[in-house]
């Protein structure tokens, strides 16, 4: 699944919006301490992770950070923490 990360301001953390909505914080990689939001995703599609279309990685533009969930997370997904498994083109 392809995704994007939703970057917030400095200002704005995740206490600050609509309580409806759900975040995971990627660590590690490029994109470390970027959050994605997930708000609607069944736990299929949170179980899978996602490949991040970003410059910043090891294949520049056009390549893709795979960022899922940590191993040591309880399911079903009780943490917001997904870590860096890797870039490919």
């Amino acid at each position: 699944m392809l995704g994007t990360v939703d970057r917030m301001s400095e200002q704005q953390q995740p206490d600050d919006v609509d309580t409806h909505r759900q975040f995971v914080t990627l660590y590690g990689g490029p994109l470390d301490g970027q959050q994605l939001e997930v708000t609607g995703w069944s736990d299929a599609e949170r179980g899978t992770g996602v490949a991040h279309l970003t410059d910043r990685g090891q294949y520049g533009p056009g390549g893709r950070a795979m960022y899922g969930p940590a191993a040591d997370d309880p399911w079903p997904f009780s943490t917001d923490r997904w870590v860096w498994e890797g870039d490919c083109p």
